[in-house]
């Protein structure tokens, strides 16, 4: 059954995969097979073509973990981390595709569950055992508990964090329905900590904490994830408290603005499209093994992908610095020029697992469609950041600036109700109190702006 489906003919994949949609991520970058199973996840299920195609870059990244690091140059080497934030309003399918394309992950997970419970009652036995053994065996060493495997959290404390980091170096990723639930725990026990260590984190750093409870908590290299979605004002809210610390231009923003409520679906999806996407992980996951920190795989550019993404990297340099004035800009396009390099070993990776071929270098074709999707997540990081400065507009002032140099208190009165701004009572103590406006002199209810 893998091999029909992974070897299913190429003009079904085309045909399947040129449905005429409406969206914006340049998704005819991944393999023909990811576009045809994130086309049909849009066409049976109504999940949206950007949320789904994220869905599958945070899963892809955390399939990958520490098993694999790409060497940009000697010195400098990339993992497959990712900060996705998808935004959107509420109603929108944000989860959905989330929890569909992580689920061959999940499953795994429940497997995991069921190990270790088997486990921990051979554990329990072997504890009960040892007790014996002590009158006859003093010196004997007892037994250690078994760890957990995991790859993902929802809800957890940074100590929590930590410990299950600590447990499984290949990595995780934090997912979550609502991002909120992420960044709405932070600095809970000391002010700008989380956020550093999520920066730290994000670069695959090295962490260490000393707790009580826990001693020592020392992790050589960290690998952690992060995908969920957040609705447009929470998102602006995440901004505001978190544009100095250099957290928020680490992640990638994905916010279709075309979209609109979901009908109900008409058909069911193929059943062979959920099995292609079983199969395709299932791949992934067999090709990305981690034994230690000491036997990771080193990839490495082709020369011509290397040329490319020296090139591509060096014009957006001299554009960041042409507009030096730009702090918001050059902070998205410096970290814009790391992330460039782990969509393109993602791609390589997801191109590897369609054709059941491993992972020797990272190639034009992948390099290509790392640049083009960098280029879209920084187009979308910017409009994120305007949609944040927007908001910060006081709805007295988007008023103030609706008004015409003349006007009369209906007019005023007006333009709060076109622009939904204020009621009628708080139009006129506007017009008393603010000193951008005067009443003009002998003519009662006109005014004008100073």
């Amino acid at each position: 059954m893998k091999n029909e489906i992974i070897e299913a003919n190429d003009s079904l994949w085309l045909e399947q995969s040129t449905t005429e949609k409406e969206y914006q991520i340049p998704l005819n970058v991944f393999p023909i097979e990811i576009q045809t199973i994130v086309h049909d996840f849009n066409k049976y299920l109504n999940y949206p073509i950007e949320f789904t195609t994220a869905s599958i870059l945070g899963l892809t990244s955390v399939t990958m973990g520490n098993s694999v690091e790409l060497q940009v140059y000697n010195g400098w080497q990339e993992t497959a981390v990712l900060f996705i934030a998808m935004v959107q309003g509420r109603g929108h399918m944000k989860s959905h595709p989330m929890k569909q394309i992580f689920k061959p992950m999940f499953e795994k997970e429940a497997e995991f569950v069921k190990y270790f419970k088997e486990d921990y009652e051979d554990f329990k036995k072997d504890i009960q055992a040892h007790k014996l053994s002590l009158k006859d065996n003093p010196d004997s060493e007892e037994p250690q508990p078994p760890i957990q495997k995991r790859m993902s959290l929802t809800k957890f404390s940074p100590e929590v964090l930590f410990k299950i980091h600590e447990q499984n170096p290949k990595g995780l990723i934090i997912w979550n329905d609502e991002l909120k639930n992420w960044f709405g725990t932070f600095n809970q026990y000391s002010k700008n900590a989380d956020e550093q260590m999520y920066c730290t984190m994000f670069n695959g750093g090295h962490l260490q904490r000393d707790t009580i409870s826990h001693g020592n908590q020392y992790i050589p290299k960290s690998f952690v994830s992060i995908i969920g979605g957040i609705q447009p004002t929470e998102m602006v809210q995440f901004i505001n408290h978190n544009t100095e610390n250099g957290l928020i231009d680490r992640l990638l923003f994905t916010y279709p603005d075309y979209l609109k409520m979901p009908k109900y679906p008409t058909e069911e999806i193929p059943n062979g499209t959920i099995l292609r996407w079983q199969n395709i992980y299932e791949c992934l996951y067999n090709m990305f093994e981690f034994t230690d920190h000491e036997s990771v795989e080193v990839l490495r550019y082709t020369k011509e992908a290397e040329e490319l993404i020296r090139n591509w990297s060096d014009n957006l340099t001299d554009e960041a610095n042409s507009d030096s004035g730009n702090i918001v800009f050059q902070g998205i396009v410096a970290k814009g020029k790391t992330i460039v390099h782990r969509l393109s070993m993602i791609l390589e990776a997801l191109y590897c697992a369609c054709n059941q071929s491993s992972i020797g270098s990272v190639g034009l074709e992948a390099v290509k469609g790392g640049i083009v999707l960098t280029d879209y997540f920084i187009d979308e990081a910017l409009k994120i950041r305007t949609v944040a400065e927007q908001s910060n507009y006081k709805e007295v002032d988007i008023w103030f600036s609706h008004l015409p140099k003349k006007f009369t208190s209906k007019e005023a009165e007006e333009v709060a109700k076109k622009y939904k701004l204020a009621s009628r009572k708080t139009v006129f103590n506007w017009l008393k109190k603010d000193n951008r406006i005067v009443s003009v002199e002998g003519e009662k209810g006109n005014y004008k702006k100073l």
